[in-house]
């Protein structure tokens, strides 16, 4: 699987190369709305598009460095873009003391 452009074929969206210059991480090519949403677009190879058909599973990893994690989307789909929202309050949730109601 690997990252690629055009994040959203056919929209001309500017691209921000995340990790560009740390050589310890591979390049990220990705949208960033005024929302702060980040859209990727990944490609799968044969195998990995055979794989996901047959076992219809997808792994997902995050490092979180042991902080919360943030909402995540993964979709087949491109994503429609919206205006930008205001953020909502971050729930209170025990397991994450950093979490407190706004």
């Amino acid at each position: 699987m690997n990252p690629i452009t055009p994040i959203i074929p056919g929209a001309q969206l500017p691209v921000t190369e995340i990790a560009k210059n740390q050589p310890q991480y591979l390049t990220l090519p990705a949208y960033i709305d005024p929302n702060g949403v980040v859209v990727t677009r990944w490609q799968l190879t044969w195998r990995e598009r055979f794989l996901a058909f047959w076992r219809g599973n997808l792994y997902l990893q995050v490092l979180s460095c042991n902080k919360p994690l943030q909402p995540i989307k993964v979709s087949i789909e491109p994503p429609e873009l919206g205006a930008p929202q205001p953020p909502a309050p971050a729930p209170h949730n025990p397991a994450y003391p950093g979490f407190q109601k706004g």
